[in-house]
């Protein structure tokens, strides 16, 4: 079971740094805010609806496993290469319906993927939110100043 005070937590964060990327940009954002982002919306979305989701949404998987990289869940970070690996060129093919027909080609492939991301979704969430309290860049000084209160209404990122 993930800690909900953990979960409530990155969420908020992670909305933080959504709203400075909208009204800014991606440059605006340190390094921690783009893990902080990649490994939710990885998450999120692979929680959904597997890495076929995923591709499909265009995510990053070289910032997804940067970002698992960075909280130290290594092997997490190697299953985000190895389905990027999986395509020709080692990346998605710019057609979606060619990409998809390769996703559906090597479906219990990606399946099996998409629940190791899955299995360490509690892990992720721990791991995050100490890496985010940790952090010494600019999201982390709202550690400070944020209560359960003013959180206690965040969405769950699924």
């Amino acid at each position: 079971m993930i800690a909900s005070n953990d979960f409530v937590f990155v969420d908020h964060l992670v909305g933080e740094a959504e709203d400075k990327k909208a009204a800014k940009g991606l440059a605006a954002l340190c390094a921690t805010e783009k893990h902080a982002i990649a490994i939710w919306a990885a998450s999120g979305i692979i929680g959904n609806g597997g890495f076929q989701y995923f591709f499909e949404n265009g995510l990053s998987a070289e910032a997804a496993a940067e970002g698992y990289d960075a909280i130290g869940m290594a092997e997490t970070a190697d299953i985000f290469r190895t389905a990027l690996s999986l395509f020709p060129n080692g990346k998605p093919q710019t057609d979606w319906e060619e990409a998809l027909a390769f996703i559906r080609s090597k479906e219990n492939l990606f399946n099996t993927l998409s629940s190791v991301v899955w299995n360490s979704e509690v892990e992720m969430v721990s791991r995050l939110a100490r890496y985010l309290r940790e952090s010494a860049s600019p999201i982390s000084r709202l550690t400070n100043t944020t209560t359960n209160d003013s959180i206690a209404t965040s969405t769950p990122h699924q």
